[in-house]
């Protein structure tokens, strides 16, 4: 398995995604939040609804929607079977 860390920036309504470029959903086993950045605005004590994965053309994609409002950058695990 490998683990494959992205960036999401989320938008002023606490939604974003990002896609893994090459990975398709089907290999997509579990994907974890690590958390807001939290220099980010309004990223402090917000949780997040359980991250979706999607198809973008081949890839993954994955969108994530926060429990509050505001921009923040948050990492998020994505791991992968090989």
């Amino acid at each position: 398995m490998t683990n494959h860390t992205l960036t999401i920036q989320l938008d002023a309504n606490g939604n974003g995604y990002n896609d893994l470029a090459g990975v398709p959903v089907s290999r997509i086993a579990s994907v974890v939040v690590q958390g807001p950045n939290p220099q980010a605005q309004g990223s402090y004590a917000r949780g997040f609804h359980d991250p979706e994965v999607t198809d973008a053309g081949g890839s993954a994609r994955v969108v994530l929607k926060a429990t509050a409002p505001g921009k923040a950058t948050v990492a998020v695990s994505v791991w992968a079977v090989d």
